[in-house]
């Protein structure tokens, strides 16, 4: 009888020690970047391999999606997606030959603090049919962009959102895009964090003007500077016809270059000119 009540003692004191020894737990969680995260935890003996899980903050609650099966005790995570400024939890299993062993949970917060890079313009020109003006631009670089704000005028105010990465075309509405009138137009690109890139500089339609004095046959035309891309713009083209006549004059397109042009009508019956 003494010797059973001995043998209970000693079980009975030697039990906690071995569920400590068996237990498991996060030893560190840090996050290395805006996507990138590192875990380690304490080896178990005996386990056959560790099972990892992952919980992302729009997951639903209590959901657990299995990462990695490790054989190590550590495991640099990176995510797929970017999280704006929240928590990812991780989980860790250890199987042993015949039980399961489940870690507390750990958080790792993440925040996106990459700059959105910006998009690069590519024509503003007049839809002549419609009468409206249409914007083109290049697409972001970046793979997480969610859309593109255009504003308008100076200083630039909101205007619209376009959205899709490579959603890069906007014919803006009738009311504000008379094709006689001169706006001008920015662009910035948004990522899912709604992170806004450098806007783009000013760019405008085109708008042609003509005008005469009354009973005069000197006939002017001037345009606005077409600010669109101007390391590539080389000169303007100033087509036009006088009574059905096609007529066209070239003019360069620098900064400080004329952009006017006179011409008189020698031919006083000359009743129509379309440019």
């Amino acid at each position: 009888m003494k010797r059973v009540l001995i043998l209970f003692i000693l079980l009975a004191l030697a039990s906690p020690c071995a569920l400590r020894a068996q237990s498991l737990r996060f030893t560190r969680a840090v996050a290395l970047g805006s996507r990138t995260g590192l875990l380690s935890w304490n080896s178990v003996p005996s386990a056959r391999h560790y099972r990892l899980y992952r919980h992302y903050p729009d997951a639903a609650p209590g959901s657990f999606d299995l990462l990695a099966l490790c054989a190590d005790t550590s495991f640099a995570d990176t995510l797929g997606r970017t999280i704006c400024a929240d928590t990812v939890s991780y989980r860790v299993e250890a199987l042993l030959p015949d039980t399961l062993l489940r870690s507390d949970t750990a958080g790792l917060y993440y925040q996106d603090n990459v700059p959105t890079s910006p998009c690069s313009l590519r024509l503003c020109s007049v839809d002549t049919l419609l009468g409206r003006i249409r914007l083109s631009w290049y697409p972001s670089p970046d793979t997480d962009i969610m859309g593109y704000y255009i504003c308008m005028g100076s200083p630039c105010r909101d205007y619209d959102t376009v959205w899709g990465r490579l959603s890069t075309s906007y014919l803006c509405p009738q009311e504000i895009s008379d094709a006689a009138s001169e706006h001008s137009f920015r662009i910035l690109a948004f990522d899912s964090c709604f992170q806004a890139s450098p806007l783009t500089p000013y760019f405008h339609n085109p708008v042609l003007r003509l005008s005469a004095d009354s009973c005069s046959r000197l006939l002017r035309f001037n345009w606005n500077r077409y600010v669109n891309m101007p390391d590539s713009l080389l000169r303007y083209t100033l087509r036009y016809r006088l009574n059905g006549e096609p007529q066209w004059r070239c003019h360069h397109a620098a900064p400080d270059a004329p952009r006017q042009f006179d011409t008189l009508v020698a031919d006083p019956s000359v009743s129509h000119i379309d440019a």
